[in-house]
């Protein structure tokens, strides 16, 4: 008998893969104190600070409350997506695992051991994901002078943690057992192996000397979440739709202080565009909404949510231009937090480089996020965490969309993504079309149909043609029936902030969705005969690397144009560009160390990319 908690309402939830993130090659040998890593690349964790990380996935939007955007992933499934046992879903064991480079602990003077080096890490019990179950915990173990293993942290799941706040665990390094140069921490979680089950999230890793056991306080503060959107929900609505409804909703930011102290924070946010017309690609000047502004004082580790006050101005043609087939808005912001500006040479300045060199704090003070305007609604930003499929045969799905001009229109397409899993798939899929009777499907659909499914890589969408379109009213549903032959997936994206927009059928009657946060990856289409679709929504992003680089030159595609190269403060930085027969190498004009925002496009694709020169 399958146990209740393992099942997610009717649904079931399934791994997708890491992001591939190029790093620079993997670096083992002893390093000194101190160790930071706040995880502010998605993807997979810095090579540079851990020697055992391929089962752990950092996603930006999995956690609620971060202390910055970007946490570590603990869970049943390792970084290709994949259950750790298939043949057994209720077994429990260690899963994920973390272990640090090794630290030169003997280099610390004796003097300066005892309750003065601590290990903290910051975490949060479920998040978005699933909760842990009471049986389960995460592990820290240090690793001591004879090679082995000492436990010295166990985090229950007892008593209901809070999933809306991270919690820091402050754990003293005090026997001389640890005090070596090849010292190791790890971290692990124990649980169901079988899936996306007993989640826990982690920030903030940092060890040190010269703290206490109330040291909870950094020299940094930090963006907490991407941005909301311009289009309430979406972050694609159809131009045919947009043109004549022209409005925008200021998009919401989260601002943290890690600090415990009095702070003045200030905020620059920008955007630019692209537009697609008549097959050839332009991009607009970037355009400042908001330069510098002050969010007044935060206090004490405070967290305030901003919204953007100076929308774009719908008659600016570098933002909105006269005729365009399809346009994406690229907005970025800027955190103005002070961090790393040394002790003595500003009066609210408390980066103390004798403590804190070489952690860099301003990796995780900027954030862009691509919003379009296409053919098609879309709730996802094109990445899936997560798939989902239904628990049982013949069981019905449906997700709701309303139309931004409130009008009936005819349904030309639906994009849908299919992930590639493991296990028993089936081909074939039944999709239907509802109009809404009271707040949920009618009974009936508008359109019935089977397709054949493609599945053809990560994060790419299948396009189903709807013959002469599908007449739908202002609000309908897109959804499927699990089929009796096999498991049919859909691509479940967690950065959604959507609400009751799901809805399921299991006995004859629809109800709301209430165990799942974030959409599924369903893109309704109202396209025009004339219509260019621009980018293909498949299209993943080329990464330059290597990131962080080490000597001023990054590698990128040979047919790579560059947009711009700025400094988090927005000050641009010179560079050279060569071309070879494979690639085009970007290189730094002048010396500079810190991060740094690239903006490059490749065909008609524009990028945005945090790059890290050392």
């Amino acid at each position: 008998m399958l146990r209740a908690d393992i099942l997610l309402a009717q649904w079931k939830m399934h791994g997708i893969p890491a992001k591939k993130t190029t790093r620079i090659k993997q670096v083992t040998s002893p390093m000194s104190l101190p160790f930071w890593d706040d995880f502010s690349f998605d993807g997979l964790p810095a090579d540079t600070l851990w020697t055992e990380k391929s089962s752990v996935r950092i996603m930006k939007d999995m956690g609620n409350r971060m202390p910055s955007i970007g946490v570590a992933v603990f869970d049943g499934l390792n970084a290709l997506g994949s259950p750790y046992v298939t043949d057994d879903l209720i077994s429990s064991g260690f899963n994920d695992l973390l272990i640090s480079r090794p630290l030169r602990l003997q280099e610390i003077p004796e003097t300066e051991r005892a309750n003065k080096v601590y290990l903290s890490v910051s975490w949060q019990w479920k998040g978005k994901g699933e909760a842990p179950d009471a049986g389960d915990y995460l592990q820290i173990d240090f690793l001591d002078n004879t090679n082995t293993w000492q436990s010295v942290k166990v985090i229950n799941a007892i008593g209901n943690p809070s999933e809306l706040q991270f919690t820091t665990e402050l754990i003293p390094i005090q026997s001389e057992i640890f005090f070596h140069n090849n010292f190791q921490f790890r971290i692990r979680n124990y649980g169901r192996r079988s899936g996306a089950f007993d989640t826990w999230l982690i920030d903030y890793v940092y060890l040190n000397k010269n703290r206490s056991a109330t040291d909870r306080s950094f020299p940094d503060r930090s963006l907490g979440s991407q941005p909301t959107s311009f289009f309430s929900e979406y972050r694609a609505v159809p131009a045919s739709h947009f043109k004549n409804n022209i409005t925008l909703i200021g998009p919401e930011i989260e601002v943290q202080s890690n600090n415990a102290g009095f702070t003045v924070l200030e905020l620059t946010t920008k955007v630019y565009s692209t537009y697609f017309l008549n097959g050839s690609v332009t991009t607009l000047p970037e355009v400042t909404l908001e330069n510098n502004r002050n969010i007044e004082e935060f206090i004490n580790f405070q967290r305030k949510t901003i919204t953007l006050l100076s929308l774009p101005d719908e008659n600016n043609t570098d933002i909105f231009p006269t005729s365009y087939d399809s346009l994406d808005i690229t907005l970025s912001y800027t955190l103005g937090s002070g961090d790393n500006i040394p002790i003595g040479t500003d009066p609210f300045a408390d980066y103390d480089p004798a403590i804190y060199a070489p952690i860099d704090f301003r990796w995780n003070d900027t954030t862009s996020l691509q919003y379009n305007i296409r053919s098609f609604y879309a709730y996802d930003d094109g990445e899936a965490e997560y798939a989902v499929s239904l628990d049982q045969d013949n069981y019905l799905a449906a997700q709701k969309f309303t139309t931004l001009n409130n009008k009936e229109d005819t349904l030309t397409s639906v994009y849908i993504y299919f992930p590639t899993l493991a296990g028993t798939l089936s081909n074939l899929v039944e999709l239907s079309i509802w109009n809404q009777a009271g707040n949920v499907p009618a009974t009936t659909p508008l359109q019935q149909f089977t397709i054949l499914i493609n599945r053809t890589g990560l994060n790419r969408f299948q396009k189903i043609k709807l013959g002469t379109g599908v007449l739908v009213d202002p609000v309908f549903y897109i959804g499927w029936r699990e089929p009796q032959n096999g498991t049919v997936a859909l691509g479940l994206d967690k950065s959604a902030t959507t609400e009751n927009i799901l809805f399921e059928n299991t006995n004859g009657s629809w109800q709301p969705v209430t165990g799942i946060s974030g959409a599924i990856m369903i893109r309704p289409a109202f396209e025009k005969a004339d219509f260019v679709t621009s980018i293909p929504e498949q299209e993943v992003q080329p990464l330059g690397y290597p990131n962080p680089t080490t000597n001023g030159t990054l590698h990128l595609p040979r047919s790579t144009i560059i947009v711009n190269l700025l400094t988090p403060h927005g000050v641009t930085l010179g560079y050279t560009t060569k071309q070879t027969e494979s690639e085009m190498l970007l290189t730094l004009a002048q010396s500079y160390q810190g991060l740094a925002i690239l903006s490059y496009k490749v065909g008609k694709n524009v990028y945005t990319q945090k790059i890290i020169f050392r």
